[in-house]
């Protein structure tokens, strides 16, 4: 079992062994971020998750979309 803090809450249960599990524990946080940003940094934090995306889909290749 280990523990994960995401966005200041505190999960439990397996670790994320994988690197596409840890890529979507990050992709978790962008829309967070987007949602609490001045419009100013939107169109940034967009990008952010965008390019997350891609990189999550080219991790899994190819097969998440």
């Amino acid at each position: 079992m280990r523990s994960s803090t995401v966005e200041g809450q505190r999960y439990s249960g397996t670790g994320l062994a994988c690197g596409a599990g840890r890529r979507m524990m990050k992709q978790v946080a962008l829309p967070i971020q987007a949602s609490d940003t001045r419009e100013k940094k939107l169109d940034r934090r967009w990008k952010d998750l965008d390019e997350s995306l891609e990189e999550l889909q080219q991790l899994l290749g190819g097969k998440a979309g």
